[in-house]
């Protein structure tokens, strides 16, 4: 059983830490472009360990399945979208985030 879950748990981390950089480039390019990010909880999020945030994440999905996923998922076109335009306004920035892209 623990020959299993290591790497497994590996491979969670390390898409975790895929995540928390894609999410750390998404905001300094939204600060880079003049706009603020004003919202106490993204400013906390970005300073807190990786790991802590990919738990509070996966516990708001078990705990409100429903309600998280209607307001953290619209889509696949709508996040390669985005994703898109961040590229381009961060002139090659933005690596983190283009492996995350959807297809």
């Amino acid at each position: 059983m623990l020959a299993v879950a290591v790497p497994l748990a590996y491979a969670a981390l390390a898409q975790c830490d895929l995540l928390m950089q894609a999410q750390a480039e998404g905001f300094a390019i939204v600060t880079q472009l003049g706009h603020s990010i004003p919202w106490a909880n993204f400013n906390w999020m970005s300073s807190t360990p990786h790991v802590f945030n990919a738990f509070l994440f996966w516990l708001a999905s078990r705990m409100f399945p429903a309600d998280f996923k209607q307001l953290m998922y619209s889509g696949a076109g709508e996040a390669a979208f985005n994703i898109d335009e961040m590229i381009a306004a961060a002139a090659g920035k933005a690596v983190a985030l283009l492996e995350i892209r959807p297809q």
